[in-house]
């Protein structure tokens, strides 16, 4: 590779000990001149031994260690502010990278395109399945990854601009990275790369997607040490903290209380309780659902989310759901799962975090050089959801957008 570009790869680390040598071991073997490489083990304050493994066993990578665990979006930030290089690559400890990685990554980037980042094709750790192909974001911040788990022989994949790059393996210009705030430290961890691949279109500038820079990833390995409902929260709260901050003035009156709404509804469908135990008068045919999920398929949906969340105890608590929702009946009271508070409590964490937000706000706003108009029209992002939602959830989706679209018709008629 001709003039290579001096490039910090940064791999962030909370006791990953055990995926360390398949990481680094595959970015030693990178098809990438060694010495315009700075690869970089950014820790989170780990207490398995990490740091010490690669001190010892990859000498020549640089650690940053942190005493405490700042999360996924601090955690990097940092680490790319001490970094050497005109470029920064994100890896997650728990993948491996092909040999051809790290040069297809960068070979694609060009500031004269405007291509200010690229994102790699993730595949499971076999390397048969889909993890990657391109980042698509609901109209209510939600970022999910299409054709996930589908098996990767079936795929076409071409390279693409895309609306946000995965935060696992990616490459960014360091200068425009941090002159555009980086990853928002406030997300903690999970859609903080839905929120950076929106401010990089807004700011004018592009994302594309490399299906020639692979990765293999242990899905889950690191993620599925918080809890589902954390995860879950995390997913509620940073979705809010999305639109609120990158939505130009008149969607944001709209999407932020269809985004509530939404989550209400979702808090409904998730505690067991029927909105027909509040309900007085007589059913309207047109809230009848149409779509309504017959208990088989409602059974392997959650089988297909246990699997696919790794929430192998939630059987467990379904059965003891069972046996204390009897005996709770008998004095009154129903029992709540859990997860039906995610909302709630993403909601609650949201208003306490507005005042920091409104500053974010006013910010993107006042540089912002692409309409969402532009934005969304080209991704057609209006009518996304995620596929594996419960029927009864995406019929509230569709009622909520159909008024949105029938609200914006009646202003451009204006």
């Amino acid at each position: 590779m001709k003039n290579s570009p001096k490039v910090s790869v940064i791999i962030l680390n909370f006791n990953g000990k055990h995926h360390l040598k398949d990481c680094f071991e595959s970015l030693y073997a990178q098809d990438f001149p060694f010495n315009d490489m700075e690869l970089i083990l950014a820790d989170n304050g780990s207490n398995d031994g990490s740091v010490e493994f690669v001190k010892k066993k990859f000498p020549e990578v640089n650690t940053i260690e942190f005493k405490e665990n700042l999360g996924f979006a601090e955690g990097n930030n940092r680490a790319a502010k001490k970094a050497k290089g005109d470029i920064i690559a994100f890896m997650n400890n728990d993948m491996r990278a092909h040999p051809l990685w790290l040069k297809n990554l960068v070979e694609n980037l060009d500031l004269n395109k405007g291509i200010v980042a690229t994102s790699s094709k993730i595949l499971n750790w076999d390397g048969n399945k889909i993890d990657f192909i391109g980042g698509v974001m609901t109209p209510f911040g939600h970022g999910y990854q299409p054709r996930f788990g589908e098996k990767s022989s079936k795929v076409k994949d071409d390279t693409k601009e895309i609306f946000f790059p995965c935060g696992g393996a990616m490459a960014i210009y360091k200068n425009f990275f941090l002159e555009i705030g980086g990853f928002d430290p406030d997300f903690f961890a999970y859609f903080e790369d839905v929120d950076l691949g929106w401010r990089i279109w807004l700011f004018g500038e592009k994302v594309l997607f490399v299906p020639d820079s692979v990765v293999y990833h242990r899905h889950l390995a690191t993620g599925g040490l918080l809890a589902h409902e954390k995860r879950s929260f995390l997913y509620e709260r940073n979705a809010l903290f999305t639109i609120f901050k990158n939505y130009e003035d008149f969607r944001l009156s709209l999407y932020l209380p269809a985004a509530l709404l939404m989550g209400s509804a979702k808090n409904i469908l998730t505690s067991t309780f029927s909105f027909q135990e509040f309900y007085i008068g007589p059913k309207k045919d047109e809230e009848k659902s149409p779509k309504k999920e017959s208990p088989w398929a409602k059974k392997k949906r959650n089988i297909k989310t246990i699997i696919k969340e790794k929430d192998f105890k939630a059987p467990f608590r379904w059965l003891v759901l069972q046996i204390s929702r009897i005996v709770l009946k008998m004095i009154g009271y129903h029992p709540v799962p859990r997860y039906a508070f995610v909302f709630p409590a993403a909601a609650y964490d949201f208003i306490f975090h507005l005042n920091t937000f409104m500053k974010k706000r006013r910010w993107i706003q006042s540089n912002r050089k692409k309409s969402d108009e532009e934005i969304f029209s080209f991704f057609k992002l209006e009518n996304q959801f995620h596929p594996d939602l419960n029927p009864d959830y995406i019929i509230i989706i569709e009622k909520l957008i159909k008024v949105i679209q029938d609200i914006t018709k009646e202003k451009k008629k204006k």
